[in-house]
């Protein structure tokens, strides 16, 4: 059996989904930090993604440059 990529994979929207969440997480994070919740930011765990896909990236190097910046 022969495993052909084919069509596009919305890797990109994913990714911003879930960029997005965890920038809400810590930009709240660090709201409460402000208000003297002083373990806030302790509670956000650092993140890693790991891609595997069968076809072509959509949007994935904008996603992560525009989330970047």
């Amino acid at each position: 059996m022969d495993i052909v990529p084919k069509g596009i994979t919305p890797i990109g929207e994913k990714l911003e989904e879930l960029l997005l969440s965890y920038l809400d997480k810590i930009e709240n994070a660090k709201a409460r930090e402000a208000a003297g919740d002083l373990t806030a930011m302790k509670a956000i765990k650092p993140v890693n993604f790991i891609v595997l896909t069968d076809g072509a990236p959509s949007l994935c190097y904008s996603v992560l440059s525009s989330t970047a910046n």
